[in-house]
């Protein structure tokens, strides 16, 4: 097992801009906007990109690059380790591990293909007498870890299935030793010495056939996504990034392109270099109708997935992945089953 792959103290400015995300965190039970983040280290004489530069990547998102003001901005299991005031929701997050664990081991062995158990919001507020709040910022925390898939979710409660990734924790103690672990699978995928990825770029190796030949097949794979740019949006991109590191496949959007030059012509040497063309017509988007053309005549293979109820006349009969924001861990499931067969991964 590695060494943990954190530093054992942060200097003042990295603990700063971890604790202004949590202060907001907890403040509105949900994550704060870049906007919230970015004001609230400036009164501190503080600059938010500046500081993010230089934090250990995995502790939060915004150690990767800036984001937009109406962004999200989260932190992972381990940036809130650091902060003495998220000690509670920790241990929160332990129990419901734990919880998975034991769950996931005392599961009945059926002949009927059934999935496997499921941790809900009901469940965590009768079994670990949680309450509501703690539930809710909880799967703030779980919704993308290695060990949940595809699940439910509403304004009355929330269903996360938990996969046989849930095994490689057992008889963790603490957080520090289950951030070691979840960085163990990150090498085992990658290779020794990998950077450990942020919150929503943490590979998951939550699939029954993930393997090493399949992280062969998929080494060289890189998949494009072409989607509008939306706050309302983004944890669509986070599902997709999260699916696609979950079989080894590199992905980019247009804004993660970090060199001088054109836009355009650069986005048209995203989709020549692609394997696969992820497209999310939803709306529409001028843009997005233009690049997935583009693709097209460059006869690339192409995912489209919509949460719109139509599509244009020349792409309607083409198959379309449909998903509701509110249920992004279904279509989680569903991209991860149009990659491995796309990509001839299996």
């Amino acid at each position: 097992m590695s060494e943990y792959p954190y530093p054992k103290q942060l200097p003042r400015e990295q603990l700063a801009l971890l604790s202004a995300i949590y202060q907001g965190f907890r403040e509105r039970g949900d994550w704060p906007t870049f906007h919230y983040i970015d004001k609230a280290l400036d009164q501190q004489g503080l600059d938010t990109n500046k500081v993010a530069a230089t934090l250990p990547s995995g502790l939060t998102n915004l150690s990767v690059r800036p984001l937009n003001p109406a962004d999200e901005a989260n932190l992972s299991v381990a940036g809130l380790s650091y902060l003495p005031e998220a000690t509670y929701d920790v241990d929160v997050f332990m129990k419901v591990l734990w919880y998975a664990i034991e769950r996931e081991r005392d599961y009945p062995l059926t002949p009927d293909g059934s999935q496997g158990p499921s941790v809900s919001s009901e469940e965590l507020q009768g079994r670990l007498r949680l309450t509501p709040e703690e539930v809710a910022r909880v799967e703030r925390l779980i919704r993308w870890e290695p060990w949940i898939g595809s699940g439910k979710g509403s304004a009355a409660g929330w269903e996360y299935w938990v996969n046989r990734e849930i095994r490689r924790y057992r008889g963790v103690q603490t957080v520090q030793d289950y951030m070691r672990r979840r960085y163990d699978a990150l090498e085992t995928v990658f290779g020794r010495g990998s950077s450990v990825s942020p919150v929503a770029d943490l590979p998951s190796l939550a699939t029954e056939n993930y393997g090493p030949q399949q992280a062969a097949n998929a080494a060289a794979r890189k998949a494009f996504v072409i989607m509008p740019f939306r706050p309302t949006l983004e944890p669509v991109y986070a599902m997709i990034r999260e699916s696609c590191l979950s079989l080894g496949v590199e992905v980019k959007r247009a804004d993660e392109i970090a060199q001088a030059g054109r836009i355009t012509e650069q986005i048209y040497e995203a989709l020549g270099g692609a394997d696969v063309i992820i497209a999310d017509i939803t709306g529409l988007n001028p843009n997005v109708m233009y690049e997935l053309g583009y693709g097209h005549a460059l006869k690339k293979a192409v995912i489209l997935i919509n949460s719109g109820k139509r599509a244009p006349f020349d792409i309607a009969d083409y198959r379309q992945l449909r998903y509701r924001l509110d249920d992004l861990g279904a279509a989680k499931g569903s991209l991860l089953g149009y990659l491995r067969n796309t990509l001839r991964l299996d």
